[in-house]
Protein backbone atom coordinates (compact mmCIF):
# COMPACT_ATOMS: atom_id res chain seq x y z
CA UNK A 1 0.00 0.00 0.00
CA UNK A 2 2.58 2.41 1.15
CA UNK A 3 4.64 1.58 -2.13
CA UNK A 4 1.83 2.53 -4.64
CA UNK A 5 0.83 5.39 -3.04
CA UNK A 6 4.69 6.79 -3.53
CA UNK A 7 4.87 5.35 -6.88
CA UNK A 8 1.47 6.80 -8.24
CA UNK A 9 2.49 10.13 -6.73
CA UNK A 10 6.05 9.94 -8.53
CA UNK A 11 3.91 9.48 -11.40
CA UNK A 12 2.55 13.05 -11.32
CA UNK A 13 5.41 15.13 -10.07
CA UNK A 14 7.93 13.15 -12.74
CA UNK A 15 8.02 14.70 -16.13
CA UNK A 16 9.92 11.62 -17.83
CA UNK A 17 9.27 7.98 -17.86
CA UNK A 18 11.21 6.60 -14.98
CA UNK A 19 11.62 3.47 -13.29
CA UNK A 20 12.20 3.86 -9.38
CA UNK A 21 13.13 1.20 -7.04
CA UNK A 22 12.03 1.72 -2.59
CA UNK A 23 13.74 0.98 -0.13
CA UNK A 24 12.25 0.60 3.51
CA UNK A 25 13.96 2.76 6.15
CA UNK A 26 14.19 2.26 9.80
CA UNK A 27 10.56 3.40 11.68
CA UNK A 28 10.97 6.17 13.62
CA UNK A 29 8.58 7.90 16.00
CA UNK A 30 5.28 8.30 14.06
CA UNK A 31 7.29 8.18 10.92
CA UNK A 32 7.05 5.43 8.08
CA UNK A 33 9.90 6.47 5.46
CA UNK A 34 11.54 4.82 2.12
CA UNK A 35 14.14 5.91 0.38
CA UNK A 36 13.67 5.81 -3.25
CA UNK A 37 15.78 5.42 -6.01
CA UNK A 38 15.97 6.44 -9.91
CA UNK A 39 16.75 3.73 -12.89
CA UNK A 40 20.53 4.62 -12.06
CA UNK A 41 20.03 3.10 -8.68
CA UNK A 42 20.94 6.87 -7.65
CA UNK A 43 18.97 7.69 -4.10
CA UNK A 44 16.91 10.77 -5.19
CA UNK A 45 14.22 11.40 -3.26
CA UNK A 46 12.57 10.05 0.46
CA UNK A 47 9.29 9.03 0.80
CA UNK A 48 7.01 9.84 4.64
CA UNK A 49 3.99 8.51 5.80
CA UNK A 50 3.30 10.10 9.34
CA UNK A 51 0.51 7.85 11.15
CA UNK A 52 -1.23 10.68 12.81
CA UNK A 53 -2.77 7.27 15.18
CA UNK A 54 0.21 5.55 15.88
CA UNK A 55 0.13 5.65 19.64
CA UNK A 56 -3.19 5.56 20.28
CA UNK A 57 -3.86 2.46 18.41
CA UNK A 58 -3.51 0.22 21.85
CA UNK A 59 -6.41 2.29 22.99
CA UNK A 60 -8.84 1.54 20.30
CA UNK A 61 -9.73 -0.94 17.73
CA UNK A 62 -8.11 0.07 14.61
CA UNK A 63 -11.46 -1.43 12.93
CA UNK A 64 -13.94 1.04 14.10
CA UNK A 65 -12.27 3.54 12.07
CA UNK A 66 -13.42 1.68 8.33
CA UNK A 67 -16.81 3.98 9.22
CA UNK A 68 -15.02 7.49 9.16
CA UNK A 69 -14.10 9.10 6.42
CA UNK A 70 -11.76 11.57 7.14
CA UNK A 71 -9.89 13.16 10.21
CA UNK A 72 -12.62 15.81 11.10
CA UNK A 73 -15.68 12.80 10.73
CA UNK A 74 -13.67 11.16 13.82
CA UNK A 75 -12.72 13.71 15.66
CA UNK A 76 -16.62 14.82 16.32
CA UNK A 77 -17.94 11.36 16.21
CA UNK A 78 -15.24 9.99 18.74
CA UNK A 79 -17.40 9.33 21.40
CA UNK A 80 -18.78 6.65 19.19
CA UNK A 81 -15.52 4.70 19.58
CA UNK A 82 -15.59 1.26 22.00
CA UNK A 83 -14.73 2.06 25.75
CA UNK A 84 -14.62 6.42 25.13
CA UNK A 85 -18.64 6.81 25.50
CA UNK A 86 -18.67 10.06 27.43
CA UNK A 87 -15.89 10.00 29.44
CA UNK A 88 -14.56 13.22 28.79
CA UNK A 89 -10.90 13.49 30.67
CA UNK A 90 -10.32 10.67 27.49
CA UNK A 91 -11.78 12.05 24.71
CA UNK A 92 -9.80 15.39 25.07
CA UNK A 93 -6.71 13.67 25.45
CA UNK A 94 -7.57 11.37 22.30
CA UNK A 95 -8.57 14.85 20.52
CA UNK A 96 -5.66 17.13 21.24
CA UNK A 97 -2.90 14.25 20.54
CA UNK A 98 -4.59 13.64 17.20
CA UNK A 99 -4.93 17.60 16.47
CA UNK A 100 -1.45 18.08 17.43
CA UNK A 101 0.00 15.72 15.18
CA UNK A 102 -1.36 17.09 12.07
CA UNK A 103 -0.20 20.67 13.04
CA UNK A 104 3.02 18.98 13.55
CA UNK A 105 2.91 17.38 9.53
CA UNK A 106 1.25 20.69 8.30
CA UNK A 107 4.28 22.73 10.07
CA UNK A 108 6.86 20.41 9.20
CA UNK A 109 5.46 20.99 5.35
CA UNK A 110 5.27 24.94 5.73
CA UNK A 111 8.54 25.31 7.34
CA UNK A 112 10.31 23.45 4.57
CA UNK A 113 8.86 25.90 2.00
CA UNK A 114 9.99 29.10 2.95
CA UNK A 115 12.14 30.45 0.12
CA UNK A 116 14.26 32.02 1.97
CA UNK A 117 15.47 29.55 5.01
CA UNK A 118 17.00 27.02 3.24
CA UNK A 119 17.64 25.16 6.13
CA UNK A 120 15.81 22.03 5.26
CA UNK A 121 15.69 19.33 2.46
CA UNK A 122 13.34 21.00 -0.21
CA UNK A 123 9.35 19.52 -0.36
CA UNK A 124 8.34 17.67 -3.94
CA UNK A 125 5.12 16.75 -3.00
CA UNK A 126 2.94 16.78 0.52
CA UNK A 127 -0.54 15.51 1.45
CA UNK A 128 -1.97 16.35 4.15
CA UNK A 129 -4.37 13.41 4.52
CA UNK A 130 -4.53 10.47 3.43
CA UNK A 131 -6.68 7.02 4.87
CA UNK A 132 -5.72 3.24 4.57
CA UNK A 133 -4.77 0.79 6.83
CA UNK A 134 -7.31 1.69 9.18
CA UNK A 135 -5.24 4.52 9.80
CA UNK A 136 -4.94 8.48 8.81
CA UNK A 137 -1.75 9.79 7.44
CA UNK A 138 -0.10 12.89 6.45
CA UNK A 139 2.40 12.19 3.28
CA UNK A 140 5.64 13.77 1.39
CA UNK A 141 8.16 13.66 -0.75
CA UNK A 142 11.35 15.55 -0.07
CA UNK A 143 14.76 15.72 -1.50
CA UNK A 144 17.19 13.19 -0.28
CA UNK A 145 20.20 14.17 1.60
CA UNK A 146 23.49 12.33 0.72
CA UNK A 147 24.30 11.57 4.00
CA UNK A 148 24.20 9.85 7.64
CA UNK A 149 22.85 11.04 10.45
CA UNK A 150 25.15 12.49 13.25
CA UNK A 151 23.86 9.91 15.55
CA UNK A 152 25.44 7.37 13.29
CA UNK A 153 28.64 8.87 13.86
CA UNK A 154 29.17 9.57 17.45
CA UNK A 155 31.21 8.60 19.36
CA UNK A 156 34.08 9.88 17.06
CA UNK A 157 36.77 7.30 17.16
CA UNK A 158 40.31 7.72 18.62
CA UNK A 159 42.52 10.21 16.66
CA UNK A 160 39.64 12.73 15.78
CA UNK A 161 39.99 16.55 16.96
CA UNK A 162 36.85 16.71 18.92
CA UNK A 163 37.41 19.94 19.85
CA UNK A 164 37.53 21.37 16.29
CA UNK A 165 34.80 19.02 15.16
CA UNK A 166 32.34 20.55 17.84
CA UNK A 167 33.43 24.25 17.31
CA UNK A 168 32.67 23.69 13.44
CA UNK A 169 29.39 21.91 14.28
CA UNK A 170 28.26 24.87 16.58
CA UNK A 171 29.30 27.35 14.35
CA UNK A 172 26.73 26.30 11.25
CA UNK A 173 24.48 25.40 14.12
CA UNK A 174 24.28 29.01 15.01
CA UNK A 175 23.80 29.48 11.57
CA UNK A 176 20.93 27.38 11.18
CA UNK A 177 18.90 28.48 14.79
CA UNK A 178 20.16 32.31 13.36
CA UNK A 179 17.72 31.39 10.29
CA UNK A 180 15.51 30.11 12.35
CA UNK A 181 14.77 32.74 14.69
CA UNK A 182 14.94 35.64 11.81
CA UNK A 183 12.02 33.62 10.47
CA UNK A 184 10.23 33.71 13.50
CA UNK A 185 10.84 29.59 14.20
CA UNK A 186 12.36 27.62 17.26
CA UNK A 187 13.00 23.86 15.91
CA UNK A 188 12.86 22.77 19.61
CA UNK A 189 13.94 19.03 18.33
CA UNK A 190 17.62 19.49 17.53
CA UNK A 191 19.24 16.20 18.57
CA UNK A 192 21.69 13.89 16.57
CA UNK A 193 18.98 11.88 15.01
CA UNK A 194 17.86 14.89 13.35
CA UNK A 195 20.92 16.32 12.02
CA UNK A 196 22.76 15.39 8.56
CA UNK A 197 26.49 15.15 7.83
CA UNK A 198 27.45 15.55 4.09
CA UNK A 199 30.82 15.92 3.69
CA UNK A 200 31.69 19.40 5.22
CA UNK A 201 27.91 20.33 6.53
CA UNK A 202 25.22 19.61 8.88
CA UNK A 203 21.55 19.87 7.37
CA UNK A 204 18.77 20.03 9.81
CA UNK A 205 16.21 17.84 9.11
CA UNK A 206 12.88 16.87 10.75
CA UNK A 207 11.26 20.37 11.69
CA UNK A 208 8.36 18.47 13.02
CA UNK A 209 8.38 19.99 16.13
CA UNK A 210 8.46 23.59 15.66
CA UNK A 211 7.14 26.78 17.51
CA UNK A 212 5.87 29.50 14.77
CA UNK A 213 5.78 32.79 15.69
CA UNK A 214 1.86 33.23 15.48
CA UNK A 215 1.42 30.28 18.23
CA UNK A 216 -0.26 31.87 21.24
CA UNK A 217 2.22 31.67 24.19
CA UNK A 218 -0.60 31.63 26.63
CA UNK A 219 -1.72 27.85 26.26
CA UNK A 220 1.12 25.73 28.40
CA UNK A 221 1.14 22.28 26.78
CA UNK A 222 2.00 19.32 29.12
CA UNK A 223 3.85 17.56 26.28
CA UNK A 224 7.84 17.29 26.51
CA UNK A 225 8.68 18.74 23.01
CA UNK A 226 11.83 17.40 21.66
CA UNK A 227 13.90 14.19 22.90
CA UNK A 228 14.21 14.75 26.69
CA UNK A 229 17.98 13.80 26.33
CA UNK A 230 18.38 16.89 24.68
CA UNK A 231 15.77 19.02 25.36
CA UNK A 232 15.90 22.28 27.03
CA UNK A 233 14.54 22.87 30.98
CA UNK A 234 11.63 25.00 29.79
CA UNK A 235 10.87 22.30 27.35
CA UNK A 236 10.91 18.77 29.54
CA UNK A 237 8.81 20.44 32.21
CA UNK A 238 6.14 20.94 29.71
CA UNK A 239 6.60 24.83 28.65
CA UNK A 240 7.53 24.06 25.04
CA UNK A 241 4.91 26.93 24.24
CA UNK A 242 7.40 29.40 26.01
CA UNK A 243 10.46 28.17 23.76
CA UNK A 244 12.95 30.75 21.84
CA UNK A 245 15.59 30.18 20.34
CA UNK A 246 17.77 30.12 23.58
CA UNK A 247 16.29 26.25 23.22
CA UNK A 248 17.53 25.45 20.04
CA UNK A 249 20.85 26.50 21.76
CA UNK A 250 20.76 24.81 25.26
CA UNK A 251 20.21 21.33 22.02
CA UNK A 252 23.32 22.36 19.92
CA UNK A 253 25.35 22.71 23.56
CA UNK A 254 24.27 19.34 24.69
CA UNK A 255 24.98 17.86 21.29
CA UNK A 256 28.42 19.20 21.47
CA UNK A 257 29.68 18.65 24.86
CA UNK A 258 28.64 14.67 23.51
CA UNK A 259 30.34 14.98 20.76
CA UNK A 260 33.73 15.80 22.86
CA UNK A 261 33.29 13.88 25.65
CA UNK A 262 31.53 11.05 24.01
CA UNK A 263 28.14 10.66 25.43
CA UNK A 264 25.26 12.70 26.71
CA UNK A 265 25.76 13.67 30.39
CA UNK A 266 22.14 14.20 30.19
CA UNK A 267 20.90 11.08 29.42
CA UNK A 268 23.45 9.71 31.60
CA UNK A 269 21.68 11.38 34.58
CA UNK A 270 18.53 10.37 33.77
CA UNK A 271 18.89 6.74 32.81
CA UNK A 272 21.48 6.31 36.03
CA UNK A 273 20.14 8.27 38.63
CA UNK A 274 16.62 9.35 37.52
CA UNK A 275 17.44 12.62 39.26
CA UNK A 276 14.11 15.09 39.49
CA UNK A 277 16.19 18.44 38.12
CA UNK A 278 18.50 16.07 35.95
CA UNK A 279 19.16 19.69 34.10
CA UNK A 280 20.71 20.93 37.76
CA UNK A 281 22.83 17.84 38.12
CA UNK A 282 24.85 18.11 34.99
CA UNK A 283 25.28 21.97 35.74
CA UNK A 284 26.51 20.66 39.78
CA UNK A 285 28.74 18.03 37.96
CA UNK A 286 29.78 20.11 35.13
CA UNK A 287 32.80 21.61 36.58
CA UNK A 288 33.81 18.49 38.18
CA UNK A 289 33.47 15.36 36.44
CA UNK A 290 31.98 16.65 33.06
CA UNK A 291 35.18 18.82 33.04
CA UNK A 292 37.14 15.90 34.03
CA UNK A 293 35.91 14.19 30.89
CA UNK A 294 36.21 16.72 28.32
CA UNK A 295 39.85 17.18 29.10
CA UNK A 296 40.69 13.53 28.75
CA UNK A 297 39.39 14.32 25.30
CA UNK A 298 40.59 17.29 24.21
CA UNK A 299 44.43 19.11 24.84
CA UNK A 300 43.79 21.87 27.61
CA UNK A 301 44.66 25.30 25.91
CA UNK A 302 43.10 28.41 25.30
CA UNK A 303 41.10 27.36 22.59
CA UNK A 304 39.53 24.15 24.31
CA UNK A 305 38.95 26.13 27.99
CA UNK A 306 37.07 28.96 25.93
CA UNK A 307 35.13 26.71 24.13
CA UNK A 308 34.17 24.38 27.49
CA UNK A 309 33.28 28.13 28.56
CA UNK A 310 30.75 28.54 25.47
CA UNK A 311 29.43 25.73 25.90
CA UNK A 312 28.70 25.81 29.66
CA UNK A 313 26.51 29.26 29.05
CA UNK A 314 24.67 27.73 26.53
CA UNK A 315 23.60 24.82 28.99
CA UNK A 316 22.19 27.00 31.78
CA UNK A 317 18.88 26.52 33.38
CA UNK A 318 17.60 29.99 33.21
CA UNK A 319 17.39 31.00 29.48
CA UNK A 320 18.22 34.83 30.79
CA UNK A 321 21.58 33.18 31.44
CA UNK A 322 22.43 31.48 28.10
CA UNK A 323 23.19 34.33 24.84
CA UNK A 324 21.35 37.43 24.57
CA UNK A 325 21.00 36.79 21.07
CA UNK A 326 21.60 34.08 18.09
CA UNK A 327 24.24 36.76 16.73
CA UNK A 328 25.78 37.22 20.77
CA UNK A 329 26.44 33.91 20.35
CA UNK A 330 28.47 33.57 16.54
CA UNK A 331 30.19 36.27 17.56
CA UNK A 332 31.69 34.90 20.44
CA UNK A 333 32.55 31.61 18.64
CA UNK A 334 34.17 34.09 15.32
CA UNK A 335 35.96 35.89 18.44
CA UNK A 336 37.38 32.69 19.95
CA UNK A 337 38.66 31.08 16.41
CA UNK A 338 40.46 34.98 15.36
CA UNK A 339 42.30 34.95 19.31
CA UNK A 340 43.82 31.59 18.66
CA UNK A 341 44.78 31.78 15.24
Amino acid sequence: MFKGIIESNLKNISTESETWTFLENKKRGQSYTFTIFNSLNEPIYIAKFFDYLVDLKQEIDIEQLNVFENIDDLLENIDSLDGFGHVSDRIESFVEYILFQQRCFKRYVAVCQLSDLECFPRIIKAINELKFNNSFYGFLIEEYVNGVTLEKNLPFPEGTDKAEKAFDFLQQLGNVVEKLNLNGIVHRDISPDNIMCTKDDYIVIDPGMVKLSDDNPVTKSQMILGKKFYASPEQYFGNAKMATFKSDLYAIGITALEMIIGYNPLKKIFMNEKKTLPHQELLNRFDREIEDDYYDNVDENEFTSRLLLIIKKLLQIEDKLRFDTVDSFIISLNSLKERVA
